[in-house]
């Protein structure tokens, strides 16, 4: 086993080999789970403690008494949840992402056809003598055609890249898992 690429700041995700034998991969920005403050974990301490009693116990009341502990029914509501509701923020490969920003920079940036993806995002070939070329900026996913064009998401849109171009395929929200059949 060889170890292609390593960073303690970047993740590198969905790698494929190109028709070339370029290796492809989205670069992106590490974002640890520990980048909390202490002090205010530490001071909110008993309040999350005296939170999860609180949902227990409600929990506990809707499943054995069929009722919720507040007259609302909507107590102890995950605000987590509610922020999924808001077409602004969006919950994309473990990172919470603003859309309407990331569109904004990605104009500024001077992206012809601007994703909601973040620039930071960042479609990357490495041929075989360990050269990186940024292929694109703000992708979310990608495949390869019969023909070795690129079609790649950039959550709004289905774009097909070849030769120095960029041609949008369809306005395409959020498109994952992306296969080319030809």
């Amino acid at each position: 086993m060889t170890e292609l690429c390593s960073s303690e700041t970047v993740d590198y995700i969905c790698p494929k080999i190109g028709k070339d034998g370029s290796i492809y991969y989205i670069k992106r920005p590490y974002k640890s789970d520990n980048d909390g403050n202490f002090w205010l974990d530490f001071l909110l301490f008993p309040v999350r403690i005296i939170k999860a009693i609180g949902g227990f116990l409600n929990a506990f009341s809707i499943m054995f008494g069929g009722e919720s502990l507040s007259s609302d029914g909507k107590s102890f509501h995950n605000p987590l949840k509610a922020k999924q509701k808001d077409d602004k923020e969006l919950f994309i490969a473990g990172n919470i992402i603003n859309a309407e920003k990331s569109e904004k920079e990605n104009r500024r940036h001077g992206d012809k056809n601007p994703g909601i993806i973040p620039h930071s995002w960042q479609l990357v070939r490495r041929d075989h003598l360990g050269e990186e070329e940024i292929v694109r900026s703000g992708v979310m996913d990608y495949t390869f055609t019969a023909d070795g064009s690129l079609i790649v998401s950039d959550g709004k849109h289905l774009l097909k890249l070849s030769e120095g171009k960029e041609e949008i395929l369809c306005k395409c929200r959020l498109a994952q898992n992306i296969v080319a059949i030809e």
